[in-house]
């Protein structure tokens, strides 16, 4: 009923391909199940729901005790993924990639991928997460963007945080809550 398709560019990342069930009724679609990914305990789920308006960036952040699992209820969004595990062999690879309603699809995002979107249309997102929300574990929410902000979100952005190096490497900086910069990263990115 579904189909599992691994990201290349970030390990671990997982696309899941949605089957509908249609019938005279209406139509069915199972969208999760926690066997699907064995890797993350989902012990304490929690599910939300996001409602972001066309063009609002949800930033990137990452955690280090939470995977995420997503799926568009209706809308359409970029999102925007960089591997920030240190022991990863796609350390410090990013990657976008589209998501949307008429695209029925999941997207597992493990702990230490960096994540956020651009509501590319008005969106509603249901994610789940294999643990409880907690502010202490959301970590360098940063925004991604080449020096014209067209590569990573595709669209124009006011501020940089992240700038090119050369025409394939994008320069990212960490920031702490005060607005300094703590660290620097360099990442190969990728479009899907």
């Amino acid at each position: 009923m579904v189909q599992f398709i691994e990201v290349p560019q970030i390990s671990g990342v997982t696309l899941v391909e949605l089957k509908p069930v249609d019938d005279s009724r209406g139509r069915f679609r199972e969208i999760f199940r926690k066997e699907w990914f064995p890797e993350s305990s989902w012990k304490a789920v929690q599910s939300n729901h996001s409602l972001s308006n066309e063009g609002v960036l949800r930033g990137l952040h990452f955690h280090k005790k939470q995977s995420d699992y997503w799926y568009i209820l209706d809308g359409q969004i970029r999102v925007g993924l960089v591997d920030l595990r240190r022991n990863s062999k796609t350390f410090k690879a990013c990657l976008t990639l589209d998501m949307k309603q008429n695209e029925p699809r999941g997207l597992f995002i493990p702990v230490g991928v960096a994540h956020g979107f651009l509501a590319v249309k008005k969106t509603n997102l249901l994610y789940i997460v294999d643990n409880y929300y907690d502010g202490d574990d959301e970590y360098a929410t940063v925004t991604l963007y080449g020096s014209n902000g067209e590569f990573f979100w595709q669209g124009p952005l006011t501020t940089a945080v992240v700038t090119y190096d050369n025409s394939e490497t994008l320069l990212l900086e960490f920031l702490d809550r005060n607005g300094r910069g703590t660290e620097r990263l360099r990442l190969k990115c990728y479009e899907s």
